[in-house]
């Protein structure tokens, strides 16, 4: 049979592979978190640096995001550098040791483990999602695994799960190993409270 199906009357068939834009904002916000964890867990070994070395920021966003699939790339670099530059900002616990990333935790990777003089080990578990409430049922279970791994590996010298949610700074909270769920900030591993002289604020945090 000559022809094509254009010539024989017959209609192509018409498959539409492009994403709504509900899709493609999805799949950016993903790519973008998976860019600013890795950007993050490449900087976290680095903490005397971090806080004031701008170039040193730009060049790991530039390894993380690059490639067409990002679109225009200057305002994706701006983004994830944005989230990045926050963590470190805010969170980054300067008189603690960076013991590593994506740390095996009960069927899951816990994204940062610390360790401080005083305060004891911790998990920080960082979340980029935006829009609506990030404290969802499921992020609850994820950090509860957590806190249990975090008992098993390291017993009474485990402080907890700083649940991080980068862009949403009211919402971070620490998870204790009682299970109680409270305010990060105020809190015996907010940052600020975090230090190698005196150990945490014992007049913070209470439930302990």
């Amino acid at each position: 049979m000559n022809g094509s199906l254009y010539d024989l009357g017959i209609p192509y068939p018409i498959w539409d592979n492009q994403p709504t834009p509900a899709q493609a904002s999805a799949r950016t916000a993903t790519r973008q978190g998976r860019q600013v964890h890795a950007t993050i867990a490449r900087l976290a070994p680095l903490i005397p640096y971090t806080g004031e070395d701008d170039d040193l920021i730009e060049a790991a966003v530039a390894v993380f995001v690059a490639g067409r699939e990002n679109g225009n790339l200057r305002r994706a670099r701006i983004r994830v550098s944005g989230l990045v530059r926050q963590y470190l900002r805010l969170y980054l616990p300067h008189t603690a040791s960076f013991q590593g990333s994506e740390v095996p935790a009960r069927g899951g990777r816990a994204d940062l483990l610390w360790s401080h003089p005083v305060a004891g080990w911790f998990y920080d578990e960082l979340k980029t999602t935006q829009g609506h409430d990030p404290l969802t049922a499921a992020v609850l279970a994820q950090v509860d695994r957590y806190v249990d791994a975090g008992i098993d590996c390291f017993g009474d010298s485990f402080t907890g799960v700083r649940l991080i949610t980068l862009g949403q700074r009211s919402e971070s909270r620490i998870i204790r190993p009682t299970g109680e769920v409270a305010p990060l900030f105020g809190s015996e591993l907010d940052p600020a409270n975090l230090t190698t002289e005196h150990g945490t604020n014992s007049s913070v945090g209470g439930g302990l």
